[in-house]
């Protein structure tokens, strides 16, 4: 089984000129299993926290490019908001 793990650390500044270029790339490898971990989580679309959800242009960016690699088994690892959550995003 190949696996590829990737931790992004900032989720704001420019994401085109920084870390989306190189994930997309990264994401063009075949995988049976990708692991992303991220400080803050990336599924959740409840505002009140830190979460992606405070960045919607990037998040929308990051999910497409998750998309466009037609991955079939993505596993989000994230933290910071002192709660524990399972999520599945459909499609």
């Amino acid at each position: 089984m190949t696996k590829r793990v990737f931790i992004i650390h900032s989720w704001t500044g420019k994401p085109n000129q920084h870390w989306l270029p190189w994930l997309a790339q990264e994401l063009k490898e075949e995988a049976d299993l990708t692991i992303i971990g991220s400080g803050i989580p990336i599924l959740d679309e409840f505002t009140g926290f830190e979460t992606w959800a405070n960045f919607p242009l990037e998040r929308q960016r990051l999910l497409e490019s998750l998309k466009k690699s037609k991955r079939k088994a993505i596993f989000f690892i994230s933290g910071d908001i002192h709660k524990a959550e399972f999520s599945k995003l459909q499609g």
